[in-house]
This record gives C-alpha cells, sequence and structure tokens, in this order.
C-alpha cells in the first residue's frame, strides 16, 4: 500500500512538472481556466474571444497575437504581459492593471 501512494505522488509530481516545463499554448488555456491565474505563460496566438478574465493573474504571459475580443479583463492583472498584435476590440477594461503599470479604468 506504501508503495502504491508513493508511486501514485511520484507519477502526479512528474506529470506536472512536465506541464510546467513543456509550456505549450494550448496547454495553458486549459491550465488559465483551470486555476485562474497563468504567471510567465506563453499564450501565443491563443483564441480567448469573449472570455471571463475577470481578476486573472497574467503577469508576465506573452499575449502576442492572442484574440481578447469580448473578453472580460476587469481587474485583471497584465502587469509586465507582452500585448504585441492582440486584438483588444470590445474587450472591457475597468481596474485593469495594464503591462506598464497603468491602471485602465475605461469601461468603469
Amino acid at each position: 500500500m506504501k508503495r502504491t501512494t508513493i508511486g501514485f505522488c511520484l507519477v502526479l509530481l512528474v506529470g506536472y512538472v512536465l506541464v510546467i516545463l513543456v509550456n505549450l499554448p494550448t496547454i495553458n488555456v486549459g491550465l488559465l481556466k483551470m486555476r485562474g491565474f497563468c504567471r510567465f505563460c506563453d499564450l501565443t496566438y491563443v483564441n480567448l474571444e469573449k472570455m471571463d478574465l475577470h481578476g486573472v493573474d497574467l503577469y508576465f504571459a506573452t499575449l502576442v497575437g492572442a484574440n481578447l475580443s469580448g473578453a472580460n479583463l476587469i481587474r485583471t492583472n497584465l502587469s509586465r504581459t507582452d500585448l504585441s498584435g492582440a486584438n483588444l476590440e470590445g474587450t472591457e477594461f475597468c481596474e485593469t492593471q495594464m503591462s506598464d503599470g497603468a491602471i485602465n479604468n475605461s469601461g468603469c
């Protein structure tokens, strides 16, 4: 029983480490939905259209070319996030910390 428990824990640990090391955009979207944060992760060219990202922590994430049109970014942390080429059309901002550190209240 003890060996089985230790083996199971090791499998879970190895799986978690692999997910962290791989850092693929498609995996990161799933983790973002599950955990509610995605610090230092790669979300290049992902489709987050109309997604509720209220209060999500995206500190230092890469959102190059991402589709954020119509997304809810109220109280989202975008500090040091790379938004180059991202589609922000119709995105809701309120108390949103932008990549330059400024607070965006344009949608309040």
